[in-house]
């Protein structure tokens, strides 16, 4: 999830202020539909089997917790910023003020990713 957060964050969020008006509901439709096709079960996944880590986990604080955490926020994050904005980017068209917010938004997420992704390598070489 790491790697395809950050394409969406540097290429894809971005590429929607580029999609003109006429074109941009069509675009899209296909991104949401494209992407939900890979992230919902792989975020899915990734929830399941954070929080199986962290069950078995001791101490219960641990790093496997610390990652059951993170993907939490990402959750969080997900459903209080990003599926609201699309929403939004759907009903209106292409607003650019909503474009930046999504893209200011999704740092968030890919911040929390990036923090997983280290914990997690961390993890393996242990």
């Amino acid at each position: 999830m790491t790697g395809l957060i950050w394409y969406v964050q540097l290429v894809q969020y971005p590429s929607f202020s580029k999609v003109n008006e006429n074109d941009f509901q069509e675009y899209l439709n296909f991104h949401s539909n494209q992407t939900d096709i890979i992230v919902k079960p792989v975020m899915s996944i990734e929830f399941a089997t954070s929080g199986v880590l962290m069950w078995f986990a001791t101490p219960l604080l641990s790093l496997q917790s610390l990652g059951f955490v993170l993907v939490l926020l990402i959750w969080i994050f997900t459903f209080i910023f990003s599926v609201p904005i699309h929403y939004q980017l759907e009903e209106q068209g292409n607003d650019l003020k909503l474009v930046s917010r999504l893209v200011q938004t999704n740092w968030l997420r890919t911040l929390l990713w990036s923090i997983k992704a280290i914990t997690s390598m961390y993890l393996l070489y242990q």
